[in-house]
């Protein structure tokens, strides 16, 4: 009896985990060994539905931003109802979804892991200002002046959450991810020479001009300009050491503005170059033997040169990546 009641609860197991990877697959696109291809077309079907629910919102917002007619008005609380219902059942499923999502993780952790990435996070702005209007606006136009600030919520979490069912976007975050490191000290060392150069300009500059340079933030403020290379000309150096450190600091920022563009080129570079190599590969792979791939292999993955490797030369003549 005992026995049977094991299997009983590890056939529901199983049910459960088959369900968590079709939803997965449909809200997702991420492929699983045991689940119909059919699922992967109606992931790009919910694409389909949910943007064009996203598109509708931002037309009737701006409509009911340039009229005042009670129409508009009932035509976007009900655009906002069914739109938070929607996102909200999105949301639930994404939820008990979320360990077929992240499997290295538990279940509870990873409903976490979902809740707290960037897209849990924009899902959730994407639910809040629907609430707003449902509630507590009554009869109220969102789009006046009193409540304007709720139109710039509303626009920016449905473009954000339009955003990310791009697989572009999720290819610029990943190309992102690959060199965060590098662009974090980028960003370091740009704060270190704002934080000097303001300093030392504010303590050159405030006696000449205690009108301009009245506080150390007007030095902050007038290093970021300049360092950003846009210089809107309302705070400049009049002294002749200020001009020579302004001088000093825009080449050092014409310098570490390109350094960050550099990383990045060079990270889409590599990673365009990756992808293109494997689907090379993977079409090569399909209906192929295993012992003859490497042979035919005729892209490097990191630098995306045509070579030909062998078993005993794995290494590309390029750059030596394996």
């Amino acid at each position: 009896m005992r026995k049977r009641g094991k299997i009983i609860i590890e056939k529901i197991r199983q049910k459960r985990i088959q369900k968590e990877r079709i939803f997965d697959t449909v809200l997702n696109g991420n492929e699983h060994d045991d689940i119909d291809e059919k699922y992967d077309k109606y992931n790009s079907k919910f694409i389909t539905i949910i943007s064009f629910i996203i598109v509708m919102n931002i037309i009737t917002m701006i409509i009911s931003a340039v009229s005042d007619r009670p129409i508009f008005l009932t035509i976007l609380r009900f655009s906002s109802f069914i739109s938070f219902l929607m996102f909200l059942a999105e949301f639930l499923s994404r939820l008990f979804a979320a360990p077929a999502t992240f499997p290295k993780s538990s279940r509870i952790r990873s409903i976490f892991c979902y809740i707290f990435s960037y897209m849990g996070i924009i899902d959730i702005l994407s639910i809040l200002p629907f609430i707003i209007p449902i509630i507590f606006l009554d009869e109220q136009n969102i789009f006046n002046s009193t409540n304007a600030y709720l139109a710039v919520i509303f626009i920016v979490s449905l473009m954000l959450k339009i955003v990310r069912y791009f697989k572009t976007f999720r290819f610029i975050l990943s190309v992102f991810n690959s060199v965060k490191k590098e662009l974090i000290f980028g960003i370091i060392m740009a704060a270190i020479v704002v934080v000097i150069s303001g300093t030392l300009m504010y303590y050159v500059e405030r006696d000449a001009q205690p009108e301009k340079f009245c506080n150390i933030g007007e030095g902050f403020w007038w290093s970021i300009i300049t360092f950003a290379t846009v210089g809107y000309g309302d705070i400049y150096p009049i002294t002749t050491l200020g001009k020579i450190i302004a001088a000093f600091i825009s080449m050092i920022g014409i310098g570490t503005i390109a350094l960050p563009s550099g990383i990045i080129s060079s990270a889409f570079i590599k990673a365009m170059n990756d992808k293109e190599a494997k689907k090379n590969i993977d079409e090569k792979i399909k209906g192929k033997p295993s012992d003859t791939v490497v042979l035919e292999q005729t892209y490097c993955g990191y630098c995306g040169q045509k070579h030909t490797p062998s078993p005993e030369k794995p290494f590309c003549i390029y750059c030596g990546n394996k």
